[in-house]
C-alpha cells in the first residue's frame, strides 16, 4: 500500500525490500509445514497444490497488471494486491499449529490438568525460542551450510532458481514478442494463459506418481524419495523442447501463426511446474526435519536470480535478438537434462554421502516409521 501511495523513490525502494523479505516467508516455511502435516504419499499432492498456486499466481500477475495499468494507473497494481494480501492475512488467523512437538506438548499439558499425576515429564521440545547465538547458527547459517555442503541441495536450488526465473524473464519478453505479431499490449499479456494451462497438466503426472507408489507398496518395497522423480525425468526434456520450439517460431527470423509459439509455452508451463513440484518434494522427503532450512536456501537463490535476470532481459533480447536470446535459455535447459538421470540412478548414494540428508533418514528409521509415515 505504501509503495502505491508515496512518491519519493528511496521510500519505494525500501518498501520493495521489505515486501521481498516478507514474501519470502511462505517459501521458507512451506517445506517444513508440509513435512509436518503429510506423509510420503500425501506430500505428492500437497506439493503440487502449493506449486500450481504459486506458479499460476506468477503468470496471472502480468495479465492483471496489464489490464489494471491500462484501465487505471500503475499505482493501482499495489492497491489491488494489497487488498488481496489483506484478505489472505485475515484467513491466516484461523490456521492451526502443525508442528508435532508443540502439539505433543499441548496434549501432555491437557492430560496433566485432567489427572492428579504431577510427575508426567514434559516431552523433549526443540521448538523453544532460541538465544541470539542459536538463532544465527540454526536459522541463518544452517541454510548457507546446507547450500554449500549438500550436493543435492546445491543442484536442486540452482535448477529451481534458474528455471523459475524464466517466468520473470517472460514477464518482460513475451509481451513485446507477441506485440510484434500484431497483438495489442493488453491482449499480448493473455499469452501467459498458455503457461497456466501447462501448469494444470501436471495433475496427470501426480496421478502417475500415485500409481507408482501403490505398485511399490503392493510389492512390499520400501518407498524412497527417488521413486517420485518421474516428473523430473519428464519435465527436464520437456522444458528444453518447449524453449527450443519457442525460440525458432517467433519473429524476427521466423514468421508463423501466433498459436505455434503459444503451444510451446504450454510445454514450458508443464515443465516448470514439474521441476518445481518434484524438486521441492524431493528436498522435503530427503531432509525431513531440516526441510525448512533447505527450503530457505532454495528460496534465497530463487529470489536472487528472479530479481537479477529481469535487469538484463531487455539488453539480452535487444542485443542478441529474440531467437538467439531464447536459444541461450534453451541451451541452459538442455544442460539441465543431465540432472534427472543423475538423481534417479545415484540419488540414494548421494543422499547417503550428505550429512544432513543421511541423518534425517537414519532418524526416520530409528523412529520405526514406514514408507506411509515418512
Amino acid at each position: 500500500m505504501i509503495i502505491g501511495l508515496v512518491r519519493p523513490m528511496p521510500v519505494i525502494i525500501v518498501m520493495r525490500i521489505i515486501a521481498g523479505l516478507l514474501s519470502a516467508i511462505p517459501y521458507t516455511i512451506i517445506g517444513g509445514s508440509i513435512e509436518d502435516m503429510f506423509n510420503c504419499r500425501g506430500r505428492i499432492w500437497a506439493m503440487y497444490y502449493w506449486t500450481i498456486a504459486s506458479n499460476i499466481g506468477l503468470v496471472i500477475g502480468p495479465i492483471l497488471s496489464s489490464f489494471i495499468i491500462a484501465a487505471l494507473d500503475w499505482r493501482w497494481n499495489f492497491y489491488v494486491f494489497a487488498i488481496m494480501i489483506a484478505s489472505i492475512t485475515v484467513a491466516l488467523f484461523f490456521i492451526r499449529e502443525s508442528r508435532p512437538s508443540l502439539l505433543l506438548a499441548d496434549e501432555v499439558k491437557k492430560v496433566t490438568s485432567l489427572t492428579t499425576v504431577d510427575s508426567i515429564p514434559p516431552p523433549l521440545n526443540h521448538d523453544h525460542i532460541p538465544d541470539l547465538h542459536a538463532f544465527v547458527r540454526e536459522s541463518l547459517l544452517r541454510p548457507v551450510q546446507l547450500f554449500f555442503r549438500e550436493p543435492i541441495l546445491f543442484l536442486v536450488a540452482m535448477m529451481i532458481a534458474v528455471s523459475m526465473s524464466l517466468i520473470y524473464i517472460f514477464t518482460q519478453a513475451l509481451q513485446p514478442i507477441f506485440e510484434s505479431m500484431g497483438f495489442k499490449e493488453t491482449d499480448a499479456s493473455l499469452i501467459f494463459i498458455a503457461i497456466a494451462l501447462g501448469t494444470l497438466l501436471s495433475a496427470f503426472t501426480r496421478v502417475l506418481d500415485e500409481y507408482i507408489l501403490n505398485y511399490l507398496r503392493k510389492k512390499g518395497r520400501t518407498i524412497k524419495p527417488e521413486h517420485k522423480l518421474v516428473g523430473l525425468a519428464l519435465g527436464g526434456p520437456t522444458l528444453a523442447i518447449g524453449l527450443w520450439w519457442f525460440a525458432w517460431t517467433i519473429p524476427p527470423d521466423v514468421r508463423t501463426p501466433w498459436i505455434v509459439p503459444a503451444l510451446s509455452l504450454v510445454l514450458v508451463g508443464y515443465a516448470l511446474t514439474e521441476l518445481d513440484t518434484v524438486l521441492y518434494g524431493y528436498i522435503s522427503d530427503s531432509y525431513l526435519s531440516y526441510s525448512a532450512s533447505a527450503s530457505a536456501a532454495i528460496a534465497f537463490m530463487r529470489a536472487l536470480l528472479s530479481g537479477t535476470f529481469p535487469l538484463f532481459t531487455d539488453q539480452m533480447f535487444d542485443g542478441l535478438g529474440n531467437n538467439v536470446a531464447m536459444s541461450v535459455l534453451a541451451a541452459v535447459a538442455t544442460a539441465f537434462c543431465v540432472v534427472p538421470p543423475l538423481f534417479i540412478i545415484y540419488g540414494e548414494r548421494i543422499r547417503q554421502a550428505s550429512k544432513f540428508a543421511r541423518y534425517s533418514w537414519e532418524m526416520q528409521q530409528e523412529l520405526g516409521k514406514d514408507e506411509d509415515d515418512f
